[in-house]
């Protein structure tokens, strides 16, 4: 007893040493909007409506209502604090690492060995991404529902009694609603049966797995609907058989030695034979040495068939691998750590038994067994540290992106996402050389041109910004969102006929709020008042929580002399953004060209609050001051706007003619 305790101490430890870092980590861009940042559902927490979603969705091209309720139960605790999710999922990976000790320990009443898989399994860094990505929940879930429904297994197997089957057939139901690549588990329970239970082959043995089978082909068909419903499970270009195959062979043996020598581990692999996704195919000395290392070891493992373990780990391994292996393709992977969390339980099994073996070898043999011992501990102390270095990735999604990018060069979609986030750090000469270099790998991809030019663009590199506006309409030329920038781009240049059709085209994909607002914006520049309200509102019919264009259908509003109607409009825009500092300053003119001068210098001064160094402002201000006689204080502010905007000539002629001149004209509504 006080040796399991001790022993569960340090397996608590170990993982917590690896995975505590975690509770300071942040949401990444990498599905964590979708799973639980940004998605509606989850954010509500546990109510009838979002259990309803969640029993009822398939989103993310998979159905796993477990999944989404667990996330759910964190809103509840934590609401959208990343740490208390970060948390859970440490937890967790606790749980599954104490409960595969006991489970082996008591099933082959070996209690090292058992604790040797259970610390490779709580420290290996394959495991980083099932734990340190918050997305990834349905791993470290669904597996410890498997691992429960296992326990009621094996006890069944050794005691009867139907509601210990019933028990283990109801912990699977609920780790196929967590994750559907547990459908394998009722083939582990066959192997289990073979060793260490060592059950006689009967027909019974079979029939009893049939209601287990029977859960994870309903399973399966789901998952297969769910991902054909929206396309998940296929490619642009479907993949041949033999591609498949190959990748598979490859796959397998990639994650035998990630097992032996985990090293440049990354969040995703792109395919060998998805060129868009930056693969590169396979040489045919690559799937041969595979292939070849496959039979190698399963020769051996039948020529060494005594040893029964061996065949079951092996087994484990080859077998809970085949739902996510690729023969049925999804997404643009070739493979995965995550997929490693429940197969590398098979390998630790081989790895514990036949270290074992090694070690009383060594030991009878030349009495040397502290050299087995002491391999075992600087290689645990490796993986330690290996582990806890990959999971510091994870951090942020800049972090996670700059790794995935250094063990994966030639990885086009992760480059960029890194890109994406570095322009949104403000970090713009990094992200260009991050857009450009995905571009070598992916030159027509349409996000990528569109991106890039649009920070090329914020640049003031307009010709070039146009010319890749052009080169991703010429891959995808019904892209809605190159041909708005595009249109914006020639706006830029004054080339107002081009960008208006370039704005029509976007529309004519569907209504499109950025398409009608830019093209509102356009008319109005060009003094078509009545077309550009016309389109602000049917923009407004599409997003009518948008403070942007109230505040520019107000602006037009008021250039057409409708103040009652702009006045409705800038209120709008403040209730929706009551910080939208723009609109203040706009109700504030119009105020003041209604002669209501206390109310525009108070819509002046709340602009202001929001934000202070605005030198048009401060001299809008200034002007209703001077209006209203408050001659000192409109000195201040003309002098503020000139601290700010020293080339403000408006500000500049008005301190000049503030002996009692006409104030000067000020600058026009802000959009």
């Amino acid at each position: 007893m006080r040796r399991n305790l001790c022993i569960g101490v340090i397996l608590v430890a170990a993982t917590l040493g690896v995975y505590g870092q975690t509770l300071t980590f942040d949401f990444v861009d990498w599905d964590d909007s979708f799973y639980v940042a940004n998605n509606e559902h989850v954010a509500k927490g546990l109510t009838r409506e979002s259990a309803a979603w969640a029993l009822l969705s398939t989103e993310r091209i998979n159905w796993h209502p477990l999944t989404w309720l667990s996330h759910m139960a964190d809103v509840e605790l934590y609401g959208l604090h990343p740490g208390g999710h970060h948390a859970t999922n440490v937890l967790l990976h606790v749980l599954n690492s104490l409960l595969l000790f006991a489970l082996f320990s008591s099933m082959t009443h070996a209690p090292w060995r058992s604790a040797l898989v259970a610390l490779l399994f709580a420290i290996h860094p394959l495991h980083v991404e099932s734990v340190a990505w918050i997305s990834e929940r349905k791993d470290v879930l669904s597996v410890c529902m498997g691992l429960l429904s296992t326990w009621a297994y094996v006890s069944y197997a050794r005691r009867g009694r139907a509601w210990r089957y019933l028990l283990s057939a109801a912990f699977l139901a609920l780790a196929l609603m967590s994750k559907a690549m547990l459908v394998t588990l009722p083939f582990v329970f066959f192997l289990l049966d073979y060793w260490p239970l060592q059950r006689r082959a009967t027909r019974l043995l079979f029939l009893e797995k049939i209601p287990l089978l029977v859960l994870s082909a309903g399973t399966s068909a789901i998952t297969f609907v769910a991902q054909r419903s929206i396309g998940g499970a296929e490619t642009e270009q479907p993949l041949r058989i033999l591609e498949r195959i190959a990748n598979a062979v490859v796959s397998y043996a990639t994650y035998l030695v990630e097992t032996l020598w985990p090293s440049r581990l990354s969040m995703f692999y792109p395919h060998p034979y998805i060129p868009e996704a930056g693969g590169v195919p396979l040489a045919a000395w690559q799937i041969a040495a595979s292939a070849a290392a496959l039979l190698a070891i399963s020769a051996l493992v039948v020529r060494f068939r005594d040893r029964r373990w061996a065949g079951v780990g092996w087994c484990w391994f080859l077998g809970t691998l085949v739902p996510v292996i690729g023969l049925v393709q999804v997404s643009h992977q070739a493979m995965a750590d995550r997929y490693m969390y429940l197969p590398s339980v098979g390998l630790f099994l081989m790895i514990a038994w036949g270290g074992s073996e090694l070690f009383e070898l060594f030991r009878s043999r030349w009495d040397r067994g502290d050299v087995v011992l002491c391999g075992a501990a600087i290689s645990l102390i490796a993986l330690g540290v290996t582990a806890w270095s990959q999971t510091a990735h994870w951090r942020d999604s800049i972090s996670l992106f700059r790794n995935a990018v250094e063990a994966v060069p030639r990885n086009p979609s992760i480059r960029y996402n890194l890109a994406n986030q570095l322009r949104d750090a403000g970090e713009i000469d990094e992200a260009i050389r991050e857009y450009r270099r995905a571009l070598e790998a992916t030159p027509d991809s349409a996000p990528l041109n569109v991106n890039l030019a649009n920070v090329l663009r914020s640049r003031g590199m307009t010709e070039e910004a146009i010319a890749l506006y052009e080169r991703a309409l010429r891959a995808k030329p019904d892209d809605v969102r190159a041909h708005i920038n595009l249109g914006s781009a020639y706006r830029d240049q004054g080339r107002f006929e081009e960008a208006m059709l370039q704005y029509q085209l976007a529309l004519r994909a569907g209504p499109d709020r950025t398409a009608l607002y830019n093209m509102a914006n356009l008319l109005r520049a060009q003094g078509k008042i009545d077309e550009a309200i016309e389109r602000y509102r049917e923009a407004l019919q599409i997003a009518p929580n948008d403070p942007r264009i109230h505040n520019n259908l107000a602006i037009a509003l008021a250039e057409r002399g409708a103040p009652e109607e702009a006045a409705h409009h800038y209120f709008a825009a403040l209730r929706i953004a009551p910080n939208h500092y723009r609109a203040y300053n706009n109700l504030g003119r119009l105020f003041e060209a209604q002669g209501n001068l206390d109310d525009a210098i108070r819509a002046y001064r709340y602009s202001l609050r929001i934000e202070p160094d605005q030198p048009a402002v401060h001299s809008n201000l200034a002007g209703a001051l001077r209006a209203q006689g408050n001659l000192d204080e409109a000195l201040r502010q003309y002098r503020k706007a000139l601290e700010i905007d020293p080339d403000d000539a408006a500000a500049g002629q008005a301190l000049h003619e503030l002996g009692g001149a006409e104030a000067a004209p000020r600058d026009s509504a802000a959009d």
